[in-house]
């Protein structure tokens, strides 16, 4: 009835707009955490761009560099991470931010361990606010489970584990493990 997993969790403080230099300590991280044979290693959200929204939101002028900062799901970032999963036999979920046309979201992504992109979420409830005209900082428009290989699984972002209905919905849509990627609290 249960399967045993075992997660590595690992907890960075990235650097705001250091894409690259995020990017290589998420691996250094990544690759420590894979020495102990872990089945999933979860990081927190936004990792890539290192989180800026709140200056963002504060700084309107910083705006078109976030939408430039924000990965496309088939960026090169989200490539190299898929091959270290590939690499590394071990499957991967975490945050950045994602481009989608003209938009951004608050996004978290589930990796498995032949590098294939098993789901992806963006998240609901935004701390920090949200305006209707904000291009760069979307509300998600769905909450559903994922099928992964280790069995059908739901994800978080920080803030959405405040509001039971997310996770609820996840159960009832199947999830039997929750992930939740988040960079405080």
């Amino acid at each position: 009835m249960f399967n045993k997993i075992k997660v590595a969790a690992v907890s960075m403080k990235p650097e705001r707009w250091q894409k690259e230099k995020n990017a290589r300590k998420m691996e250094s991280f990544i690759r420590r955490a894979a020495r102990r044979h872990p089945d999933l290693i979860v990081l927190p959200e936004g990792l890539l761009d290192g989180y800026p929204i709140n200056e963002v939101i504060f700084f309107p002028e910083r705006r078109p560099a976030f939408l430039e900062a924000a990965e496309p799901i088939d960026g090169p970032y989200i490539a190299r991470f898929r091959r270290l999963a590939r690499e590394l036999g071990i499957c991967l979920s975490f945050g950045f931010s994602e481009r989608i046309g003209r938009e951004a979201y608050n996004c978290a992504i589930v990796l498995d361990k032949k590098g294939n992109i098993c789901g992806k979420y963006h998240k609901t409830e935004l701390a920090e606010g949200y305006h209707p005209s904000w291009y760069f900082n979307r509300l998600g428009k769905s909450i559903r489970a994922i099928d992964t290989p280790l069995g059908r699984c739901g994800m978080l972002i920080c803030r959405d584990r405040f509001n039971p209905m997310i996770a609820r919905t996840l159960v009832l849509d199947g999830a039997r493990l929750l992930l939740i990627s988040s960079y405080g609290s």
